[in-house]
Formats: C-alpha cells, structure tokens, sequence
C-alpha cells in the first residue's frame, strides 16, 4: 500500500475524499419527498446501517485517530461543510434550523454507533420535522 501512498495520513485523507465524493453524490441523486429534502441525508444513513456497513462516521473516527492531522480536519471540515449546506438548502436558508438539523445529524451517527439499527435514524427524523415543520410528532 505504501507503494501508492506516502503515509497513513495520505492513505485516511484518500478515504474521506473518496466516502465525501460518494456521499455528495448520493445527495444529488436521492428523491426527496416535495419538502422533507431534510430528511435525505437520515434516509442515506439508515441505508448503510442497513447494509450492515456501519462503523460509525467515518470523519469523526478519523479524527479521533489522527486529531493532529490538518489534512484530515482539512477533509472532515469539508464533509461537514458539505451537510451543513445541504441542509441550509432544504431549510430555504434558515441557518438556525440547519444548525440544529447538523446537530441531530450528528447526535444520529453517535446514537447509530452505540445502538445500530434504523429506529434511532427514525427518531431522528422526527426531530428533524419538529426542528423544520415545528409539528409535534
């Protein structure tokens, strides 16, 4: 492997670029119900909990491993940044709301890793609508 790559730190880097690319995509690809495109980014992880490919998200394991690395802050910045104006985006640019949607995004991942099955992300979900729709569930 080291052939290819100069570091492990290149070798993570390479990772997050590849599961961030794969994950914009799968954004720009999901049908959305008309105004629940919030809930996209749920749906796409409860796909991989589903597919039994779940360790966790990927970026937060990186940098609890490499916290040290600017390249790998560099690339979980990037994913986040990423998310976060997905969100903004299916908010109509309520800042407030996509922030607090990041927060219940990243409260899932968490709750995933320590429980992994789709109730958590449906739970989620549920927030999500309270956070946008302000309905109570």
């Amino acid at each position: 492997m080291y052939n290819h790559f100069t570091s492990k730190e290149e070798i993570v880097v390479t990772y997050l670029k590849t599961i961030r690319k794969g994950f914009t995509e799968a954004l720009a690809k999901a049908p959305a119900k008309e105004g629940s495109t919030f809930h996209v980014p749920f749906a796409l992880l409860k796909v991989t909990l589903a597919n039994g490919e779940f360790y966790g998200c990927p970026f937060s394991n990186a940098l609890v491993e490499m916290p040290d690395s600017s390249s790998v802050k560099q690339e979980v910045a990037a994913y986040r940044e990423t998310v976060l104006h997905y969100f903004e985006n299916s908010v109509d640019g309520e800042k407030t709301k996509a922030a607090m949607l990041m927060v219940v995004y990243d409260g899932a991942f968490l709750n995933c890793k320590l429980t992994p099955n789709g109730n958590t992300v449906n739970i989620a979900m549920k927030i999500a609508d309270l956070i946008v729709k302000g309905r109570k569930q």
